[in-house]
């Protein structure tokens, strides 16, 4: 994939060295390219396949043994998915939660539920 951004990256470039000039878009998606370019980069990854058919035949190796015996053609990096920044509740969505309650709960209650659901998630 990083190749794919790079030869992308080379054609919006060449593009706009042929023509003389760049409009906003262009300039906007190669500055965006090269952020995910860098990002990509920077990222470890957590394991390596043969191939991505992952039928029978597929091996999965984690990061720390590659390039041990037997490890030849173990070429495709598998990424961990980032982790998502928490984000909480909105007070008009707490309202709107408490609206439809048989009770009504306090303010208190409800931020202590959701810094529970945040330390679960984080």
């Amino acid at each position: 994939m990083i190749e794919a951004m790079k030869q992308a990256l080379e054609a919006l470039e060449r593009t706009g060295n042929i023509a003389g000039f760049r409009h906003e878009r262009e300039k906007e998606a190669i500055t965006s390219l090269r952020q995910a370019i860098e990002q990509a980069e920077k990222r470890e990854p957590v394991a390596y396949v043969t191939d991505l058919e992952f039928d029978s035949e597929t091996e999965l190796i984690p990061s720390r043994r590659k390039g041990q015996l037997g490890t030849d053609g173990m070429d495709i990096p598998l990424y961990a998915q980032p982790q998502r920044e928490w984000v909480g509740l909105t007070d008009e969505e707490v309202k709107d939660i408490v609206w439809n309650l048989p009770y009504e709960p306090s303010q208190e209650h409800i931020r202590a539920i959701e810094a529970k659901l945040k330390e679960k998630n984080t």
